[in-house]
């Protein structure tokens, strides 16, 4: 290969090689500013932020260009002591700086970039909350719609700012990928009477976290109320952007612990008069002209509404029902019941066991299943593999006879999905005036795990409900 082809040669390469860390810096100052800009960069959490970055640069930079000059100056002593001459510096030696300089500019426009593009938007709103059977109640809270880094005319999340309700989160407020539409603020563990709960909840004892030292001794946390009972996830979501529905439903939370030392004491009781799942329809709609001060309640960022369980104990207390007190007894008895089912995996199988199901008829189905069928003891649903990655989520609801089952006898349901998304099973009384959640259970799986168990006695089948 001749000089000059071979010179052409090592400047595409030392070309590429340039560009590479311009983008790669670039890639980094625009993750830097959009955390910066949206108010979330923290390096104690781990969040990028553009000052640690630029100060890891700095030493960097500084650091190499030490490294060349001593570099250099040994060199030189290296000729000095063996009589030879100085030749004329190579390109080479003369451009080393060449891929600081790269990497400081593509930083540079990278933070200007963003920048330029503008940081999240704020606006007012109003959040309108439907809970469905049993507790048939509206409230509406006004919210602060907040938009992405950058993309001013996109709602990113839907925040009220009446404590103890639930927000609703579309996008990453930094990136910008929609994240499904899943609730947002307010959707934890929150306390008993620390906000808005609704009317129409049935009076009982409270759950909260129990932890119990090496000594014996115990520690209570202070209890949760009727929202903060319950794990959330989006059905359906209706519209977009200024306005528009999401449905969710609540699943009672399970005990992630279950263990001697820490338990949650009070999430299920004997004759739970609280429901094993709810619907809840939350609505929202943002004014890109109304400053979000006006969504504010002047004594402050947010603000407590009085809550409708004032009066109800908010101290741990023991289970409201006997546990010593058999349940009630009943007859062999064949009885119908509902079986509802939501995945987001691209398959999902439930077996149910324990009891004969016959005369199965499918009631409801949304989305767009590849197939639903019931064999006589499996249940089946799928879904495209596409649609599951992107989290759809899709159902249906099946109403059938349950043969000869008594007040002892044990429901197996045993759920067996993917390792994409998750899978809720709700088993429905369907003897009052309307089905009515009475079981339920949520498999989320993650590594390697693929089936969940549970047992639930057939007797919140034979009691009718309001």
């Amino acid at each position: 290969m001749s000089d000059r082809w071979r010179s052409i040669v090592l400047g595409a390469v030392a070309a590429a090689v340039l560009m590479g860390i311009a983008a790669w810096t670039f890639d980094i100052a625009s993750r830097d500013w959009r955390y910066q800009l949206a108010g979330l960069a923290n390096p104690f959490l781990g969040r990028p932020t553009p000052g640690v970055t630029i100060a890891i640069g700095l030493v960097a930079s500084l650091a190499l260009a030490a490294v060349v000059a001593g570099a250099r100056v040994l060199n030189r002593r290296r000729r000095q002591r063996a009589g030879e001459e100085r030749t004329a510096s190579s390109p080479a030696r003369l451009r080393w700086w060449l891929p600081l300089v790269a990497g400081w500019v593509g930083y540079a426009l990278g933070g200007l970039v963003v920048l330029a593009s503008g940081g999240p938007r704020e606006y007012a709103g109003t959040l309108e909350f439907d809970f469905g059977a049993p507790i048939r109640a509206s409230f509406e809270s006004p919210a602060i719609c907040r938009t992405p880094v950058g993309l001013p005319d996109v709602i990113a999340s839907v925040t009220p700012t009446v404590n103890g309700l639930h927000g609703l989160g579309f996008m990453d407020r930094v990136t910008g990928r929609p994240t499904g539409g899943l609730p947002g603020a307010g959707a934890g563990r929150l306390r008993a009477g620390s906000g808005y709960e609704p009317p129409n909840v049935p009076v009982r004892a409270l759950p909260y976290l129990l932890a119990t030292a090496a000594d014996g001794t115990t520690r209570a946390e202070p209890p949760i109320g009727f929202l903060g009972s319950y794990d959330y996830h989006v059905i359906h979501v209706e519209g977009g952007g200024l306005s528009g529905t999401a449905e969710l439903l609540g699943v009672r939370l399970v005990d992630p612990f279950a263990s001697p030392d820490l338990h949650w004491v009070n999430l299920e009781i004997d004759h739970d008069p609280w429901p094993a799942a709810f619907e809840l329809s939350v609505s929202w709609s943002c004014d890109p002209t109304a400053p979000a001060a006006s969504a504010r309640p002047s004594g402050g960022p947010s603000s407590s509404v009085p809550s409708a369980s004032a009066g109800r104990s908010t101290q741990p207390a023991a289970s409201s029902g006997d546990p010593s007190a058999p349940p009630t007894a009943f007859p062999p008895q064949t009885v119908k019941a509902r079986i509802r089912i939501l995945t987001s995996s691209d398959w999902s199988l439930v077996r149910i066991s324990g009891a004969r199901l016959t005369n199965a008829v499918r009631v409801a189905v949304r989305g767009e299943s590849i197939d639903a069928a019931f064999d006589g003891t499996v249940f089946g649903m799928s879904q495209a593999i596409e649609a599951a990655q992107a989290g759809t989520m899709i159902s249906m609801t099946w109403e059938v006879t349950v043969e000869s089952v008594t007040s002892a006898s044990i429901l197996t349901v045993e759920i067996e999905s993917s390792a994409i998304g998750t899978t809720t099973v709700i088993l429905e009384n369907a003897l009052g005036s309307e089905p009515m959640p009475v079981r339920a259970i949520r498999w989320s799986g993650g590594f390697g795990v693929f089936r969940e168990i549970a047992r639930w006695p057939a007797a919140v089948l034979l009691e009718r409900t309001p």
